[in-house]
């Protein structure tokens, strides 16, 4: 049941877009929203190493920077609440600013679904690497997460990438039991397996899926998932992506695991994450 969604206020396309796809589902199934804005002032004001006597000039770059930083983010919060008015959803805003993922992980402890414009939150964090306040927030076991991509597209069509582990049986459980969007098609598909226990796992899966309500059909793809999956989304119209990610490894580009890593930064799909 979905009752209670948190959306991430980044003010990028991806964002808008984010709050579009949350106000759809809290219309569809009698849910509130909850919009909460991130700004990270410490990476804001960082305008890298400052010449001798330019401490006043990068002093005004940092107070021009966060003065933009809050324009955009009163455009978001009006965007969202405007959305939401219209739509007729229960709705509220929290404002915060500081360190990002504290925020959002305190706040998604008390909702069904977190939804955010992907790429904006890939690059969000002080981190160098590519992960960002999504890494940190996988780590912590925030989900489910609703990664949501600028172009916007009705969700009409899901593969759920089952590979019979742990985490993409969680994924599949928990999209079937929050069912998000009705009337969706639901394609389960596994990839490269050894003999004989990919239709094992596809029949397993299906059954389950129907059971929840969701008319599955069922492919066998012979590629890796890291190739496999974006091909398949591509070449079927899937409108999302829903897969497991795994936090066991201690380096941070193992987080979602290489194949997870390489679908979040390639995808034109938006993507249901779950471990």
């Amino acid at each position: 049941m979905l009752k209670r969604i948190l959306v991430a206020l980044t003010g990028t396309p991806g964002g808008i877009t984010a709050v579009r796809h949350a106000v759809e589902l809290a219309e569809a199934r009698g849910a509130r929203l909850t919009g909460v804005t991130l700004i990270n002032p410490r990476k804001i004001r960082n305008v890298g190493p400052v010449p001798i006597g330019a401490g006043a000039v990068a002093n005004e770059l940092r107070e021009h920077r966060m003065a933009v930083a809050h324009e955009q983010m009163e455009e978001a919060i009006a965007q969202f609440r405007s959305a939401c008015e219209a739509s007729g959803i229960p709705h509220q805003v929290a404002v915060e600013e500081g360190d990002p993922y504290s925020h959002l992980l305190h706040l998604s402890r008390y909702h069904d679904l977190v939804a955010f414009g992907l790429h904006g939150l890939l690059a969000f964090g002080e981190s160098s690497d590519s992960e960002g306040l999504l890494g940190t927030l996988v780590t912590s076991g925030v989900r489910p997460l609703l990664a949501i991509t600028p172009e916007y597209r009705p969700i009409r069509r899901v593969m759920i990438a089952y590979s019979g582990s742990r985490e993409s049986a969680k994924t599949m459980r928990r999209f079937a039991q929050i069912d998000p969007w009705p009337d969706v098609t639901v394609d389960v598909v596994t990839f490269r397996q050894p003999a004989g226990v990919g239709q094992q796992l596809l029949d397993d899966a299906a059954e389950y899926c129907r059971d929840h309500g969701f008319e599955a059909r069922t492919e066998y793809v012979d590629l890796p998932p890291r190739d496999g999956i974006l091909q398949y989304a591509r070449e079927h119209d899937i409108d999302l992506i829903a897969m497991g990610y795994s936090v066991r490894s201690q380096l941070r580009r193992k987080l979602m695991g290489e194949t997870g890593l390489h679908v979040l930064r390639q995808t034109e799909r938006s993507v249901f994450l779950c471990q």
